[in-house]
């Protein structure tokens, strides 16, 4: 829906003999532009991903006690659905 009016928006002015150079010169651009759009959308979405990665490891670990009530609650219910302990201690 947006190249069709882009593409007569562009060629409108464009003299005949020199529409050939025109469709090959906006051909570049938009791809051009979709690669480089493409990289920058997928840098800002790796960037964010490790930022909410890291501000969510700030408060699990070991020591955090509500991590650990997860666990066991946790723990609880895969043995009470699955009669099987999530987890084995060795």
């Amino acid at each position: 829906m947006l190249f069709a009016p882009l593409n007569v928006a562009a060629f409108q002015h464009i003299p005949k003999e020199l529409r050939g150079a025109a469709v090959g010169l906006l051909a570049l651009l938009r791809n051009e532009g979709g690669s480089v759009g493409t990289s920058i959308a997928q840098t800002i979405q790796q960037r964010r991903q490790q930022f909410h990665t890291l501000r969510l490891n700030e408060k699990l670990d070991s020591l955090n006690p509500a991590v650990n009530e997860l666990f066991k609650h946790g723990h609880a219910f895969f043995l009470q659905q699955t009669g099987d302990a999530a987890w084995r201690k060795k």
